[in-house]
């Protein structure tokens, strides 16, 4: 396929850098047409709108108009809104682009492997049938770069602050966000048992009762998660019958 692309960025050597990584993809991957380049946010709202691109990168500061704000007017938008990659330098906005519908999230600098995922991921966004749970990503911070994990991997989340640590089984994560908003985020993939602490129901295998109608939780990892009597109700989805029942 060849994609109409728009790219935004107020440094003129980021937009040189990025155009010669597009000309070196894989045309097995995608074909890249470069229709307009831009400097401001509000130049790349003028692009959009008289090229109709398939893709936008997107960078994060710009003065007229920053990525964000960009972004948030295409998604609030009537008409059809293309694609759109954020570029940046900058980890901590990754959840509010991806609140915003962003298919991806590179940080500076680029890489011709990380920019070719990226463009994959694109090219196969409409060949699979994925279920709601299956299209729920969380962006996380890993050592020079973001990484995406399903929520439907996400065994348990403890919360400490402003901040939660994601347990996948395998692997843990520690993500700047409340308890409140990953819950949000995740819709109904991950359920609260307690003030501090989310849990996959899916991961349940085993339930411990307590008295005053607390419970243990344990999840395939062997970790033990406590539901406290506010949030008991998820007790009754753990029903014989289950994955979960008690004494398992």
């Amino acid at each position: 396929m060849t994609l109409k692309v728009v790219i935004a960025d107020d440094e003129a050597l980021s937009i040189d850098m990025l155009r010669v990584l597009l000309s070196e993809t894989d045309p097995g991957v995608a074909a890249i047409d470069i229709v307009a380049t831009c400097r401001t946010g509000d130049a790349t709202l003028r692009a959009i709108r008289q090229h109709r691109p398939d893709l936008v990168f997107l960078d994060i500061n710009m003065p007229e108009g920053d990525g964000l704000s960009v972004a948030e007017h295409l998604f609030q938008a009537s008409a059809p809104a293309p694609d759109i990659i954020f570029t940046t330098a900058h980890a901590e906005f990754a959840a509010r682009a991806f609140d915003l519908k962003a298919l991806d999230y590179l940080l500076k600098p680029l890489t011709a492997g990380r920019l070719s995922q990226a463009l994959s991921r694109l090219r196969d966004a409409g060949s699979l049938a994925v279920t709601p749970q299956e299209a729920i990503r969380i962006a996380v911070p890993v050592l020079g770069g973001i990484d995406f994990i399903q929520a439907s991997q996400i065994e348990w989340v403890e919360a400490s602050g402003d901040y939660v640590t994601v347990h996948t089984g395998s692997r843990s994560f520690i993500i700047r966000q409340t308890l409140t908003s990953l819950a949000r985020e995740t819709g109904t993939v991950l359920r609260q048992t307690h003030r501090s602490y989310l849990i996959n129901p899916a991961c349940v295998i085993k339930l411990m009762p307590k008295p005053k109608g607390e419970a243990i939780l344990q999840v395939r990892s062997g970790a033990q998660i406590p539901v406290s009597r506010r949030h008991r109700a998820i007790l009754s989805e753990l029903r014989p019958g289950s994955p979960a029942s008690p004494g398992s």
